[in-house]
C-alpha cells in the first residue's frame, strides 16, 4: 500500500476486491482506494514480468503521446516487495475480453482492435522500415523461438524460419506502437 501512495490520486485505505490467477501466471487484484478503481498485477515467471514491463512502458507511452484516448489504463507504479514484482494502473470499465471473445461478435473485435491500433499508430505517424537482421530477431524471431522448441517433425524449424525470412527479409513495413499481447487472460 505504501508503494501506491506516491502516485495514487487517492490516499486512504486500500479495498481488495477480488483477485484471479491468469492462464499467463500472473494475480490480478481487484482494488480500489476512495473512488479510483486499480489492478495490481503480481508476476510469477521471468515472462509474465517481462511482458507487464512491455505493458507499463507502453501505458506510460500513450498516456504522454496520446492523452486524450479513454479507454487507456494509467499506469501508476512498478516495484518490488521481497523480491516480488508488482505493477499497478487505473482499471477502466468494460468487459473483460474473455468473455468478449466467447460471444458471437468476433469480426467486430477484430474491426475494434483494428480501430484501437490505428488510433495509436495514425498511418501519418508510423515509422517505415526495411526488415534487417535486427528487426527480424526484434519483431520475428524473439516470438518464433517460443514456438520453435514444440515442432517435432524433422527440418521443421528450418522450414518455418525459411519461410519467415523469405516474406520478411528485405520488405518494406510499417512499424508503429505495438503492445504485444492480444490475448484473453
Amino acid at each position: 500500500s505504501d508503494a501506491l501512495d506516491c502516485e495514487c490520486k487517492e490516499s486512504g485505505i486500500l479495498n481488495i476486491h477480488k483477485y484471479e490467477i491468469t492462464g499467463k501466471q500472473k494475480l490480478i487484484v481487484h482494488a480500489s482506494r476512495g473512488e479510483q478503481c486499480l489492478l495490481i498485477k503480481h508476476t510469477f515467471d521471468d515472462q509474465g514480468t517481462e511482458s507487464e514491463h512491455n505493458n507499463h512502458a507502453v501505458l506510460t507511452w500513450l498516456r504522454e503521446n496520446r492523452p486524450t484516448m479513454p479507454a487507456v489504463p494509467k499506469p501508476i507504479t512498478r516495484g518490488e516487495i521481497n523480491h516480488q514484482v508488482f505493477f499497478a494502473e487505473t482499471a477502466v470499465q468494460g468487459h473483460p475480453i474473455k468473455r468478449i471473445v466467447r460471444g458471437d461478435n468476433r469480426i467486430g473485435i477484430v474491426t475494434a482492435a483494428m480501430d484501437f491500433l490505428l488510433e495509436i499508430n495514425p498511418p501519418d505517424t508510423a515509422e517505415h522500415a526495411v526488415f534487417d537482421d535486427a528487426l527480424f530477431e526484434e519483431y520475428v524471431g524473439k516470438r518464433l523461438a517460443k514456438v520453435l522448441p514444440l515442432l517435432q517433425r524433422e527440418n521443421q524449424c528450418e522450414q518455418l524460419l525459411a519461410f519467415f525470412k523469405k516474406h520478411f527479409m528485405g520488405k518494406r513495413f510499417l512499424l508503429g506502437v505495438a503492445h504485444g499481447d492480444f490475448s484473453s487472460s
